[in-house]
């Protein structure tokens, strides 16, 4: 972010001198296209796959031959992964961005933090296989939602109410098995740990109204609202 904002606020950048640079140093490509009245700055990651140094040999046509390529060069394809515009940064391709800032790190971080609060929550039998579940980023996602955001967790609701719900909510019921005590959760397939995510969520509800069963990911709480 700061190699981006550097090139919107600087106009005189200094020469890259490639006799004491080497190709193969280049990290990220920006590129700035614009005059006075408004730039788009352009940011791409450089794989080593796309810097080819003098290791090898390439060959360019020529009028009647084949010549050999001398010196290093870099392969550039059309796929940016960051845009400024306007004063807002749009991001192109969010997977690289992961990747590549270490957000993977991050997000794995915060994942290990949600299940060590299921753990302290003892509504499974065998949170092992959470941990199990840390490297695949789409679980991971999820699992950084739950140590902020999980009604289930920040309330404390007893394990035996969560069973109670897992064998009468319609969507549960007899996809999340127990224990052979039948008081903890036994996480046996991905089914169940998908649903058991959602669970902690609070994802599953009930229409007072209708009595009809819902799964919904938006929710928003009117218990503290107040007429005016």
């Amino acid at each position: 972010m700061g190699s981006l904002q550097a090139v919107i606020d600087e106009d005189n950048l200094p020469l890259l001198d490639l006799q004491d640079q080497q190709l193969g140093k280049i990290k990220a490509l920006i590129v700035e296209i614009g005059n006075n009245a408004g730039q788009i700055v352009l940011y791409k990651t450089m794989a080593p796959i796309n810097i080819f140094g003098r290791s090898s040999f390439f060959l360019k046509k020529s009028a009647t031959r084949l010549e050999k390529l001398d010196d290093e060069f870099l392969r550039v394809s059309a796929n940016f992964q960051l845009m400024r515009l306007d004063g807002e940064l749009l991001v192109i391709d969010l997977s690289t961005i992961e990747k590549v800032f270490g957000f993977h790190d991050v997000i794995k971080g915060e994942a290990a933090l949600g299940i060590a609060s299921i753990e302290a929550a003892g509504l499974i039998e065998n949170p092992d296989v959470l941990h199990e579940l840390v490297d695949d980023v789409k679980y991971a996602r999820k699992l950084t939602k739950v140590a902020s955001s999980s009604p289930v967790i920040q309330k404390n609701i007893p394990s035996e109410t969560v069973i109670s719900f897992c064998r009468s909510f319609p969507a549960l019921a007899g996809r999340i098995r127990f224990n052979e005590n039948g008081d903890k959760v036994l996480l046996d397939t991905k089914v169940s740990k998908d649903l058991f995510i959602n669970l902690l969520m609070d994802n599953y509800l009930t229409s007072e109204l209708t009595e009809l069963h819902y799964a919904s990911v938006a929710k928003d709480s009117v218990d503290a609202e107040t007429e005016d």
